[in-house]
């Protein structure tokens, strides 16, 4: 079977825009776009010949434009290209649209290169970032939720891993630590000479979460009784700092659009709490 060829994208190529007079209908062949579109979920080797020939634009129905946006994407992420796929792709980014809409932020499916912001998060430290995509962000707000791809090892060892994450940008510098459940990456941190640090009159919070860093004073500071009130009466996340940001996150995979709800709520809160907002 011919291999496919991820690389080539219709946002490099030059379209011309046909101008109209107003009240003048654009040619339009609505029988034939339909005719492409179901063969290119038919046919894999189609989409390869022709992923960098046709543009969304080039579709007179709105709806054929959001499905080519869909198969392009799947086609990007060198996932399987069918009707099944093509429908759940569609059906995800209208949500994950809903969703930013719901907390004015703005949707961004495509993939993106630009991960320096993670590179100075312990949980980064192994790992090699391939791109983010599906953000929902906006300039004004210091909350940027993102779906990652990321690997670990080498060769056979070499393992990637989907998964749907939180950045929160800080307004001042806050001292490097990560929180975690009991026995979640303890061991990772462990290794990383972090020491669990107890909050004063907190025993509860210390018995139940692994809070790790260097400076253990500022960190004690930072962690006021209103923010461990807030970790002991919300749901658990993997937390840590990198001074100028906190990275959030539940599982390594994809987040559901429920699960994503919750963490962008819970990262509104927190950003309240830190950035005293």
């Amino acid at each position: 079977m011919e291999k496919l060829n991820p690389q080539k994208t219709y946002a490099n190529q030059k379209t011309q825009v046909i101008s109209l007079e107003k009240g003048k209908i654009p040619p339009q062949a609505i029988d034939l776009e339909e005719v492409v579109l179901g063969a290119m979920m038919v046919d894999k080797r189609g989409v390869d010949e022709v992923i960098d020939i046709l543009h969304p634009e080039v579709f007179y129905k709105q709806s054929h434009q959001q499905i080519f946006e869909a198969i392009f994407m799947l086609f990007k992420e060198g996932l399987p290209i069918d009707l099944l796929t093509v429908s759940s792709k569609l059906k995800t980014q209208k949500n994950l649209e809903l969703v930013a809409g719901d907390f004015e932020l703005k949707f961004d499916p495509l993939k993106r290169k630009s991960s320096l912001f993670l590179e100075n998060f312990i949980y980064f430290k192994t790992k090699k970032v391939e791109h983010i995509f599906n953000q929902l962000s906006a300039k004004s707000n210091p909350c940027r939720l993102f779906d990652i791809t990321y690997s670990e090892g080498e060769f056979i060892a070499k393992e990637v891993v989907r998964s749907t994450m939180l950045y929160i940008k800080t307004s001042s510098s806050v001292p490097v630590f990560t929180l975690d459940k009991e026995g979640l990456l303890e061991r990772l941190y462990a290794l990383a000479g972090y020491r669990d640090i107890a909050i004063k009159n907190h025993a509860d919070f210390s018995n139940r979460f692994y809070l790790r860093g260097e400076n253990a004073r500022a960190i004690k500071t930072l962690f006021t009784d209103e923010l461990v009130l807030f970790f002991e009466s919300n749901a658990y996340y993997h937390i840590e700092s990198s001074k100028d940001g906190l990275l959030v996150f539940s599982k390594e995979r994809i987040a559901s659009i429920k699960e994503i709800k919750a963490l962008l709520d819970f990262g509104v809160r927190l950003n309240a709490i830190i950035n005293k907002v």
